[in-house]
């Protein structure tokens, strides 16, 4: 399962929107609003921040948040969401989605949406994102090596995604290590490298769920009864 109990998802297909005409035409006919920071921005991220913004609100309705509710953009670009939710917003190749859960089950949420790379980009991004270990851990995990360093990138960017809101320190992909994969469940555990704070210190565990397919899903979060290790 990609997303753990207590947690509720909504996807579309940015293209969807097209059917308005253009982006002006659609928050119109969705009800969303385009904030000041995408007054400049070309068609296409108007696009895909409505589509963003609108599985946001259908997953938050799912998890029984009333009327039609914003999200908007807050320090960093980061989701402001409703009081007493949170959750994560990721877009692909012409996918959005997002995923929400009440604050009385999770502190934060991540999310992420990855193509996987081309050959030459693997080996590009391969020193930048993989540790040592990691490279030694892909030649067992049963994924191509394009496949799993494309998963080990989103697996660490839907736990920074969950983190960064908390924590507000920043962290890079050595900061992270994928130490054990387990894909016949969709599930990888990942561990912190460097201390962030005295609650998220390099060691702490965390779970990432993730589904391959023409796009890599990935999924994390922090329940309310987090305790470090």
């Amino acid at each position: 399962m990609l997303i753990a109990a207590g947690c509720f998802e909504y996807e579309c297909q940015i293209a969807d929107l097209e059917s308005h005409g253009s982006a002006e035409a659609a928050a119109l006919a969705l009800d969303l609003t385009f904030p000041p920071q995408l007054a400049r921005a070309v068609p296409t991220r108007r696009l895909e921040f409505l589509a963003g913004r609108l599985c946001a609100r259908r997953a938050l309705q799912l998890a029984g948040c009333a009327g039609r509710p914003e999200v908007s953009i807050g320090e960093q670009r980061s989701p402001v969401w409703p009081p007493g939710y949170v959750g994560s917003i990721a877009h692909g190749s012409g996918t959005a989605w997002a995923v929400v859960a009440s604050r009385a089950h999770y502190r934060a949420l991540g999310i992420d949406l990855e193509k996987v790379v081309a050959p030459a980009t693997a080996l590009e991004l391969s020193n930048p994102v993989l540790r040592p270990e990691e490279r030694v851990l892909a030649r067992t995990a049963g994924l191509g090596y394009e496949q799993f360093l494309s998963l080990a990138f989103s697996a660490k960017e839907s736990l920074y995604k969950c983190l960064n809101p908390i924590t507000r320190v920043s962290f890079d992909f050595q900061d992270a290590e994928v130490v054990e994969l387990i894909l016949s469940a969709g599930l990888l555990r990942i561990a912190l490298c460097a201390d962030l704070l005295p609650e998220f210190k390099a060691g702490d565990l965390f779970e990432v769920r993730f589904a391959l397919g023409a796009e890599i899903h990935t999924s994390t979060g922090i329940p309310a009864s987090f305790c470090s290790a």
